[in-house]
């Protein structure tokens, strides 16, 4: 749980603030972590080395997807998107997202891909045969082909 609110709280912060870089120092996550709040009210207290311990799992995670390169990296870049796991967020981004989904897809944000490159995965996975530009009421949108994570059965039938 803890994990989950961090990175929501750490994207919520990351495209509020337009900021480039994705800094996971200690600094960075505890400013973070010092905003949580447990359902009883209390706030996040532990132990200095439990809290670097916990950073260093966050970025173990970072450095696992993508967004740092090495264990003495702490500042990291967005990381590429294979197929797969643009598919996932972008019909995460459709289903979680409403009718805004498209001026704010959570699934890519979730993935630390900035905004100014929406527009070419929209485009990429407009590519597949999972998603297309659909003409509405003069402008067009981007849709799944099907419904969200249809594509997974199809997938696994090859």
């Amino acid at each position: 749980m803890l994990v989950r609110y961090v990175i929501h709280e750490y994207v919520q912060r990351l495209f509020v603030n337009s900021t480039d870089a994705l800094d996971f120092s200690n600094e960075a996550l505890t400013t973070v972590l010092d905003q949580f709040e447990y359902s009883d009210g209390s706030a996040f207290d532990y132990a200095d080395s439990t809290t670097e311990r916990w950073c260093e799992g966050v970025r173990s995670v970072m450095r696992e997807i993508g967004v740092l390169e090495d264990q003495q990296t702490v500042v990291g870049d967005p990381p590429s998107l294979g197929d797969v796991p643009l598919l996932v967020a972008m019909d995460y981004s459709y289903e979680e997202g409403g009718d805004e989904w498209f001026e704010s897809p959570v699934g890519l944000q979730y993935l630390f891909q900035p905004s100014d490159r929406w527009e070419e995965l929209y485009d990429r996975v407009a590519r597949t045969d999972a998603w297309e530009y659909v003409e509405l009421h003069g402008s067009l949108q981007l849709r799944p082909t099907d419904e969200p994570y249809a594509w997974i059965s199809e997938r696994g039938a090859e």
